[in-house]
């Protein structure tokens, strides 16, 4: 019994030493757990943290990927635009001086800071950033097919449609304001000026009495004089009154200016008219003089005058004038230039209202059946501005850096059409339609969609309404901003480029038109623009003005050779240097024309212009710059360029 006693005791020994060793073991367990519970949740704080502070730049980048690629459609849609219409590319697209209104020679084209001097009453933004760049000269057209429209009491009427490629413009249906005007000017000829192409010249400088009456005997109604040293003009007399637009530069000085007036050369007069200019002596071959087109009111067209236009969309406000109406009579005409006869074509002058007003061509869907709820349009950005809300201050926004940020009101889409955000152009007829009538557009602003009713209210050109009107498959071109300041901006070099020996020391005298040429033997340079001859050639360097940096420019020329043979380059092309490139200097680009030995030199400085002789130097870019804020301080933008001529 003792030993089995014993034997129990043991066995109890082993089993109440076991229980405890795993009560202190679960014990042990429960303690390690809740060290490690707190260990992984500081972690997972610190993780957290850590994911959280990663989430804005992440979202930040996010938000700049989906902006560039809006820039990139935006930019894109606008170059394919400018394709299909290559025919009316204007002239240029220039930067002007807020002073005087003249073409801002020095500019550079990628300043983006805000403006240091503008007209008084002015808004800032409207000189500032990308809308220095907003006067286009010269967007041409032919005259269009006629199209009827209703007119007053007495039916349809026929106008010859034209809409500007860059619309809203700048304009004042009173002709207040503080825009500058050429000298002679009408209304509306300060906001839409319209002309033709320049008109044959006879050279009479220097020619008096019976030899200046012979000279002008032989001029017609097509052709003018031209004496340089005393500014005169003269014309063939005829029976109507007639006016030009002309384009000049004169000295001042050693200071060579441009100029531009508009001239009256009466009609009825029995001898040559005299007309004289401005300003003298003339810079030789620089003036341009084209008859003007005459602004007649609606239905008043003269059925023998084919210079004549008037302005349609004539709605709230005149300032939101995208059509002109030209009179049919002038459609087929073929008349003579100084370049020949050609058909009849109009240059039109005006200045972009602000570049922040995007447009987009559309097509209203065209289904098989109406569909009540109207058919729907996604514009490109989202986040269209709405009238009547509170926007970012534009005008006390900084440049790059930045200043503090006001909150104002957003009146519209245009000082013409208060309380209107978007606005549909329908190309077909010229109506408008607005977000802010009855029966009128309905906006997502957030998203950017459009949905244009079944029946929907449109505005005729001469302050009319239609009701219930269905656009199926109808072109409408939408204007409207957006939030973030967006602007597509659009810069294109000169179409023909004058040549003006100023010389290297007077490089600033070249006017935005212009270009200057140099020989430059091998191992020689032309310190002023930093630019050394490296080659084993004669080079021609062609200098232009600073504005032009970072354009495209195809010249073709002829050189002779020291047998007199004639050798031709055509259509070779370069980009100019960026502004940033050029420092203090001026763009330029070489050509390379023969080794020292082959190349004829100039004989005398009167015939240098002969050797190369240009056939023409014109600007071969067309750009177009999509800029927006992802903050108030901060701008990002995006370019892209092409190479267009006018078809």
């Amino acid at each position: 019994m003792d030993d089995e006693s014993a034997r129990r005791r043991s066995v109890f020994s082993i089993h109440f030493s076991t229980l405890t060793d795993m009560t202190n073991v679960k014990h042990n367990n429960r303690g390690m757990s809740l060290i490690e519970v707190l260990v992984v949740m500081m972690i997972l704080v610190i993780g957290i943290f850590a994911v959280a502070t990663v989430f804005p730049q992440g979202f930040r980048f996010i938000e700049h990927s989906r902006n560039v690629t809006f820039a990139d459609r935006l930019c894109q849609a606008e170059v394919e635009r400018w394709k299909a219409y290559a025919a009316n590319v204007p002239d240029g697209i220039e930067a002007m001086n807020a002073v005087d209104g003249s073409v801002w020679d020095n500019y550079n084209p990628d300043d983006m800071s805000n403006a240091t001097s503008i007209p008084a009453g002015d808004s800032p933004w409207l000189w500032s950033n990308v809308n220095r760049v907003r006067q286009v000269k010269g967007e041409v057209t032919l005259i269009p097919t006629a199209t009827l429209l209703p007119y007053g009491t007495g039916g349809n009427y026929a106008f010859s449609l034209y809409n500007l490629k860059m619309a809203p413009i700048v304009f004042s249906p009173n002709g207040q304001g503080n825009h500058p005007a050429p000298q002679g000017t009408e209304w509306p000829d300060q906001y839409v000026l319209v002309y033709g192409d320049p008109q044959p010249s006879k050279d009479v400088t220097g020619l008096s009495g019976d030899d200046l009456a012979a000279a002008l005997d032989n001029l017609d109604r097509q052709t003018y004089g031209v004496d340089y040293t005393s500014g005169r003009l003269y014309f063939e007399p005829i029976q109507w009154s007639r006016k030009f637009k002309v384009e000049y530069s004169y000295w001042e000085g050693n200071i060579l200016k441009n100029n531009t007036e508009i001239i009256t050369v009466p009609g009825g007069q029995s001898d040559t008219v005299k007309i004289q200019l401005a300003h003298q002596p003339l810079d030789d071959f620089s003036e341009r003089v084209s008859r003007k087109f005459d602004y007649v009111a609606p239905g008043s067209f003269d059925r023998f005058n084919p210079y004549q236009f008037t302005l349609l969309n004539n709605y709230s406000a005149n300032s939101f004038a995208p059509t002109i109406a030209f009179n049919p009579v002038g459609q087929n005409r073929t008349v003579r230039t100084n370049l020949g006869s050609r058909p009849l074509k109009a240059h039109i002058d005006y200045e972009v209202q602000d570049w922040h007003v995007i447009h987009e061509d559309r097509t209203v869907p065209s289904p098989g059946s109406v569909d009540p709820t109207g058919y729907v349009i996604r514009l490109t950005l989202p986040g269209i501005k709405v009238a009547g809300r509170r926007e970012n201050d534009i005008n006390a926004l900084g440049s790059a850096s930045g200043t503090a940020v006001n909150l104002v009101v957003y009146k519209g889409l245009t000082p013409a059409l208060p309380g209107v955000s978007v606005v549909g152009l329908d190309m077909t007829d010229n109506t408008l339609m607005m977000d802010s009538s009855a029966g009128g557009l309905i906006v997502d602003y957030a998203t950017g969609i459009v949905r244009v009713p079944a029946a929907v209210t449109k505005y005729t050109a001469f302050g009319g309404e239609l009701k219930n009107q269905d656009i199926r498959g109808h072109d409408v071109r939408f204007f409207y901003q957006a939030t973030g300041d967006w602007a597509v901006q659009v810069s294109k070099a000169w179409s023909n480029y004058q040549r003006r020996d100023v010389g290297v020391q007077n490089l600033a005298n070249l006017q935005y038109n212009n270009f200057d040429v140099e020989i430059v033997q091998p191992g020689a340079g032309i310190s002023q623009i930093g630019y050394s001859n490296d080659t084993s050639d004669v080079c021609a360097v062609l200098i232009f003005p600073r504005s032009n940096a970072g354009h495209a420019i195809a010249a073709s020329l002829i050189w002779n050779d020291v047998n007199n043979t004639p050798h031709e380059i055509t259509g070779h092309q370069d980009k100019l240097p960026e502004f940033a490139l050029v420092g203090t200097g001026f763009p330029y680009m070489a050509i390379r024309l023969a080794p020292p030995d082959r190349f004829q030199p100039n004989n005398t400085a009167a015939e240098s212009w002969k050797n190369p002789y240009f056939t023409f130097v014109q600007g071969a870019s067309l750009k177009v710059r999509t800029i927006w804020r992802e903050d108030p301080r901060r701008w990002e933008s995006r370019d892209m360029e092409t190479f267009l001529n006018r078809k």
